[in-house]
């Protein structure tokens, strides 16, 4: 009995977090779209989710393991009941926004490359 509980609450627990990992890719991904219509609010909605979305093709995983990096800080600012949150949304906003803003710039790099001058 104890042993089958134990199980029970492994699977559990494991279910949580992956459900949470999961959560936090998905957020991770939809986030360019809320940086994008900030950016231009005369887009249609259509076109901001497009270009959202697009901002992060090829940058999906890193920026993905860039915002694990926060994990811990919004972990932090939920046991002190969103108090740190003063502290940890802008850094991780201005953070994320610089991450996006490199990748597009080495994506137009490498879309246009500028030619030698021999």
């Amino acid at each position: 009995w104890t042993a089958a509980s134990t199980a029970l609450q492994l699977g559990a627990m494991t279910e949580l977090l992956l459900a949470g990992i999961i959560t936090y890719y998905i957020h991770s991904c939809l986030l360019p779209i809320r940086y994008c219509l900030a950016s231009h609010p005369e887009y249609s909605i259509i076109m901001v989710f497009q270009r959202g979305i697009s901002s992060l093709s090829g940058f999906r995983g890193r920026f993905f393991r860039f915002r694990l990096g926060f994990l811990l800080w919004f972990l932090m600012s939920q046991l002190t009941y969103s108090a740190m949150d003063i502290f940890v949304l802008p850094y991780s906003s201005a953070s994320s926004m610089i991450f996006l803003q490199q990748a597009a710039r080495v994506r137009q790099l490498s879309e246009n490359p500028e030619p030698e001058n021999e």
